[in-house]
């Protein structure tokens, strides 16, 4: 065969293969219609990929925020009602141990709880006395 001919099948060739290589090729294209929506198939993915990613995070800083702010209350509130309780306790524990005060002698010209009229002082030593003595002035003497 001669040289010519040699180059003009291998052209012939390579003219077939590209053809039938570009009408494969086209028949299995996208068309134009099938690339804008992949595009927004595309879109739409990321974007609710996107949104779910910043919903998680936004969740996780609100909570972690919110956890932080409710901690901080929390002990500034528990530390008021511990002060709170603790001043009250101690004022309690204070009032308990101090003595019971003397039982106060009724004013002159008074009725007592007994019903007994509370001479003036130094009319009645034995009433001043028990009373003195923390004593209870009864019709029946001196009560302790």
């Amino acid at each position: 065969m001669p040289k010519e001919l040699a180059i003009a099948v291998a052209l012939a060739l390579s003219i077939v293969a590209g053809l039938g290589g570009y009408l494969v090729g086209n028949a299995h294209a996208p068309s134009r219609d099938d690339a804008n929506r992949a595009r927004q198939d595309a879109f739409a993915d990321s974007y609710a990929g996107a949104l779910r990613a910043g919903r998680n995070s936004a969740h996780q800083r609100a909570l972690t925020a919110g956890t932080a702010a409710g901690h901080q209350q929390g002990q500034t509130e528990g530390s008021q009602a511990g002060s709170d309780d603790g001043d009250n306790d101690a004022a309690d524990e204070i009032a308990a141990s101090q003595p019971p005060p003397a039982p106060s002698a009724p004013a002159p010209g008074t009725v007592d709880q007994f019903g007994i009229v509370r001479p003036a002082p130094g009319i009645s030593p034995e009433y001043d006395n028990c009373i003195a003595q923390g004593g209870t002035p009864s019709p029946d003497g001196c009560l302790p």
